[in-house]
């Protein structure tokens, strides 16, 4: 069982307490929160990195390491997101519970956070160079590895096409051609506004003293902060449909199709959606599964995903690029049967099952636990994992078939070998 408490620090500071007993650790997750920017995508992907890697005191990762290991083996790890049309950069400490230390090390632990984070390692007015160096090439060398993984690129291709002139359009890890202007002194400029600027959400999971975590935490974060203007995201509307093929040298065609709904997460169908998506592509149990890849062997891979907060979704295929007609036809015919409202009992259960076991898992982690219901919070319409499943449960057959007749296609990009 998970309690949930809400605080609010200050106008532009909240926190979320998640009350679980079930772990030896706890752990404390501070988010912060940006519009997707072009300008600023590939600096927010740096930032946590080089903020962890030492600090005001600690000026090396080892020095920082041996700190962390006095701490019994606590550790702070950075994570940058893309949520909907947000930029999400967030640090997690993660730290034995004190109900089985022999001594206290909560305040201690919260006050390296709080340095990693508000402390950083500077000379001249700029982040240390060796360090900004080496960050830059560790994703220099991610963002190719995306690029070198052709259903990944595949994705992304679409997206764009997809979202052109919408901030979903941009990419979550950033882009090679900005690294090579970014130094440790416009960097350490941007973190200067960025830290000024940017909303702070912290939330902490576990089994603390209640009383002196949130005492701790207030007044460490009880900061001044001049917030940037959060974007509200805007609903895809319908464009007209593209249609795209790239080529390159590899031996299996990457499909993705794109298609929107109009469905909103604050729209009382929306989870009537989420098990449509489950259902047409959603795992081994789906129609694109047992249908394109099973029966027809049309593709190595078909999937389809639902992207929450613009109200579409994209199925993505692996195919022998002479198979591509045939494999839209069946994807068509799969679609077209969810509009005349040709679902088994078995789609729908199955669909639900899936999707109801993927959100009790999340309590398997207090991490996992900590980011869903931190998402949760940037919703319109904020639910437990207890409010979703009874939601899901009550998703029927005429539900699905009224989501499926708004689906309208706008993409098909393809990625095949060069002739």
């Amino acid at each position: 069982m998970n309690n949930l408490y809400k605080y609010k620090i200050n106008d532009n500071v909240n926190m979320m307490y998640i009350e679980n007993d079930k772990f030896k650790t706890n752990v404390v997750t501070v988010y912060f929160k940006r519009s997707l920017k072009r300008e600023e995508v590939t600096k927010n992907s740096l930032l946590p990195y080089v903020l962890k890697s030492s600090t005001k005191t600690y000026k090396t990762p080892l020095e920082l390491d041996i700190k962390m290991q006095e701490l019994y083996s606590s550790s702070v790890s950075a994570s940058v997101e893309k949520i909907g049309e947000k930029h999400i950069i967030s640090f997690t400490l993660s730290l034995v519970s004190d109900r089985f230390l022999p001594e206290n090390i909560t305040q201690d632990a919260l006050e390296l956070l709080k340095e990693i984070i508000f402390m950083p390692n500077v000379e001249n007015e700029s982040f240390i160079k060796q360090y900004v160096d080496i960050e830059k090439q560790v994703l220099s060398e991610d963002i190719k590895a995306e690029i070198n993984s052709k259903g990944k690129y595949a994705f992304n291709k679409a997206t764009e096409l997809m979202f052109e002139d919408e901030p979903f359009s941009i990419r979550q890890d950033g882009y090679l051609q900005d690294l090579d202007s970014i130094d440790e002194k416009n960097l350490y400029e941007y973190y200067q506004e960025f830290i000024k600027t940017s909303p702070i959400d912290i939330v902490i999971a576990g089994q603390f003293e209640k009383d002196k975590v949130i005492s701790y935490i207030k007044e460490i974060f009880d900061i001044k902060i001049n917030p940037v203007v959060i974007e509200k995201e805007k609903i895809h509307q319908k464009k007209e449909f593209k249609q795209k093929e790239e080529k390159m040298d590899i031996t299996q065609g990457k499909l993705v199709l794109g298609y929107t709904f109009g469905i909103s997460p604050k729209d009382e169908d929306y989870y009537n959606f989420v098990t449509y998506v489950n259902i047409l592509g959603g795992g081994a149990f789906s129609k694109l599964f047992a249908n394109v890849r099973e029966k027809h062997s049309l593709c190595y891979s078909i999937a389809s995903t639902l992207q929450k907060v613009k109200g579409t979704m994209m199925i993505t295929a692996g195919i022998e690029p002479e198979n591509k007609q045939k494999t839209i036809n069946l994807i068509n015919e799969q679609i077209e049967d969810m509009k005349n409202g040709r679902i088994t009992d078995i789609e729908l259960d199955s669909a639900k099952r899936h999707y109801i076991h993927a959100l009790t898992t999340l309590t398997d982690s207090l991490a996992a636990l900590g980011d869903f219901y931190y998402a949760q919070s940037l919703s319109d319409t904020p639910r437990t994992i207890d409010e979703i499943i009874a939601i899901i449960e009550r998703v029927g057959k005429d539900d699905i078939q009224k989501v499926a007749q708004k689906c309208q296609s706008e993409l098909e990009y393809f990625l095949t070998k060069n002739e």
